[in-house]
């Protein structure tokens, strides 16, 4: 494949962040320390669209909305990215770029295919393995020794898209998934600056997703169930992957007992 040409040689990329949490600040702050070649036009965090309103009460959106008072940024307050409001912002703000980080919305055309418009992904995996949502509590789940940062471009499908930049990442041996996700969001941060280095220099060459991929689904209500049968170990990574995702669930005598630790 050809090298991804954005702009012109000494350009800097116009860049769009949509985003959740610190995915999205760690994002920010990574292109803040890249200003020749990353001029940040517009954040969009999660909680300014409708189906994500209730976020705006977590202390991780807040930090964002504050890191975007504090850098003077232009917050974005359209209610979905897919509404008739984000192409005119696209029309306005004219990006060269627009940067997912924690964005559960799935992008359609006409965003997707919007014109001189490339679509960045931030997925915590080794894609194709574990696409979709939750990819950090399948590693975890599964006992992985290693993941990684993904940066992938967004094309009709979910995280099918040719990979960017694919940063390896271990996992630790006593890990939680929030612990890994919290680590994965850092390490995004601090690869997304060369990331748009190399892009504004044109030699960043896409690459297909070749061999057979694999599949996370959203949040199911049976993942909270402790399922005694299995073995400890087995039990020990479903414990540890449903930290900070969902209660675990348990009986005894029967009656329905309720996991919270955060041993």
């Amino acid at each position: 494949m050809e090298p991804l040409n954005i702009v012109k040689p000494g350009d800097a990329i116009r860049v769009i962040v949509l985003g959740s949490g610190p995915l999205a600040s760690h994002l920010i702050d990574g292109l803040l320390k890249y200003p020749a070649v990353a001029n940040i036009v517009g954040i969009m965090p999660a909680s300014n669209t409708k189906r994500h309103e209730a976020l705006k009460d977590q202390p991780s959106e807040k930090e964002l909305f504050q890191l975007a008072n504090d850098n003077q940024l232009t917050v974005l307050n359209t209610r979905s990215v897919n509404s008739a409001g984000f192409l005119k912002v696209l029309d306005d703000l004219q990006p060269h770029v627009v940067l997912l980080g924690g964005w559960s919305e799935i992008l359609k055309p006409p965003v997707v295919g919007y014109q001189n418009v490339h679509i960045i992904n931030c997925h915590g995996s080794l894609l194709p393995k574990y696409r979709g949502t939750n990819p950090y509590l399948a590693a975890v789940f599964y006992g992985d020794r290693q993941t990684a940062c993904t940066f992938h471009l967004v094309d009709e499908g979910i995280d099918t898209g040719d990979i960017l930049l694919q940063e390896p990442l271990d996992v630790g041996e006593r890990e939680t998934s929030d612990g890994l996700f919290n680590r994965i969001a850092k390490r995004f941060g601090e690869t997304v600056g060369s990331l748009f280095d190399d892009l504004a220099k044109g030699t960043v060459i896409p690459r297909k997703q070749k061999v057979i991929a694999s599949y996370v689904s959203k949040r199911q209500v049976a993942w909270a169930w402790i399922p005694w049968a299995k073995s400890p170990d087995v039990i020990d990574r479903k414990i540890r992957a449903m930290k900070g995702v969902l209660p675990l669930v348990t009986s005894l005598n029967n009656t329905c007992l309720l996991y919270t630790s955060d041993a």
